[in-house]
């Protein structure tokens, strides 16, 4: 192609503005028990109905969902999100397939392919999304650490979206270490074109959602949500589980201050008075890996402001900036 048609290709498109590009592959991963399965789900049935999804109107899309774990609890998911959202008794073009399928076996991605595309005219629209919850679950049997053999996970899903035209996202877990981010090969976030971390604040019911990486976009906070208890009764039995709601702009400010003072005890537990401490030092100290921690730190301690925080023996301090950047314990005044 010559510069005259390049400049004419397609630009690119959001399906959620800035966090989902139409026509790519992508990652949301977080640690157990960080609600994602319920956040990608909220997500999946707002793209099906065509409702606002934390703040952002969404274009009405076909979803194929493939919940390869947990399936045995969507019945109860799917209902109480359509109540909570109005739709109780509506049928959106949203697909549930509630077994795993394997995303490294090429007829299998075929088949998959096949009744897709049947689904698909039958509803007279193409799917926008599809999702595979979890990536280990559809690719059972690879060596997660094994760059090859997750390749070919990865190769499933763009297939899919090549053969579709839809976006394909997946569900997948942290390692141990959950600083050292998404579990397995470090291949894996070099080939995704999005990825998503969830992070959930310590025994609280909010979570954050971080664009670690953004192909052909900025990498930046996407949104910050709650998940909140829903209870009814269906033929004389109580029925409970959890639905997701956007926090409103107090709530997050609120959860923004509240993170950044933890950061800062944490920083000040190490620290000496009067030493300044490198952001290196201080992530290899704390055990947390570079990067998103550099901007935690920047956050919690913005150079030329900085902040109090309570130290275990020295009681309350504050932490500030010096020319070079470094972090500095002193002395509160107050």
């Amino acid at each position: 192609m010559r510069c005259g048609e390049i400049t004419r290709l397609s630009r690119l498109r959001f399906m959620v503005p800035g966090l989902i590009v139409e026509d790519t592959i992508g990652c949301f991963y977080g640690p157990s028990q960080s609600f994602k399965s319920f956040l990608m789900l909220d997500l999946a049935l707002s793209l099906a109905c065509g409702e606002r999804w934390c703040g952002e109107q969404l274009a009405q899309r076909p979803v194929a969902y493939i919940a390869a774990e947990g399936a045995a609890g969507m019945g109860v998911r799917v209902d109480a999100w359509l109540r909570d959202r109005g739709r109780e008794g509506q049928d959106p073009p949203f697909l549930l397939i509630p077994e795993a399928v394997d995303l490294t076996d090429a007829a299998c991605m075929r088949d998959l392919q096949r009744d897709l595309e049947a689904e698909a005219r039958g509803l007279g629209a193409r799917f926008g999304l599809t999702v595979f919850d979890t990536l280990s679950t559809c690719s059972a049997g690879t060596e997660e650490d094994s760059g090859n053999e997750t390749a070919l996970a990865l190769a499933g899903m763009t297939h899919l979206r090549r053969a579709l035209g839809c976006t394909s996202l997946t569900v997948h877990h942290t390692g141990k270490d959950e600083d050292r981010g998404m579990r397995g090969s470090y291949a894996l976030k070099g080939n995704f074109d999005t990825v998503v971390k969830v992070e959930r604040g310590q025994g609280i019911m909010h979570y954050s959602t971080w664009v670690e990486k953004q192909k052909d976009g900025r990498n930046e906070l996407a949104r910050h949500s709650t998940a909140a208890p829903v209870e009814w009764e269906r033929d004389g039995e109580a029925i409970d589980t959890l639905v997701i709601r956007p926090r409103d702009a107090k709530e997050r400010l609120s959860a923004q201050f509240d993170e950044q003072a933890r950061t800062r005890t944490e920083i000040a537990s190490l620290l000496e008075l009067d030493q300044p401490t490198g952001r290196a030092t201080i992530c290899a100290k704390l055990g947390w890996s570079r990067g998103r921690a550099y901007a935690k730190i920047d956050e919690a301690v913005p150079p030329g402001a900085g902040g109090a925080a309570e130290h275990p023996h020295l009681g309350r301090v504050r932490l500030t900036r010096d020319h070079e950047g470094r972090v500095v314990m002193g002395r509160s005044s107050r």
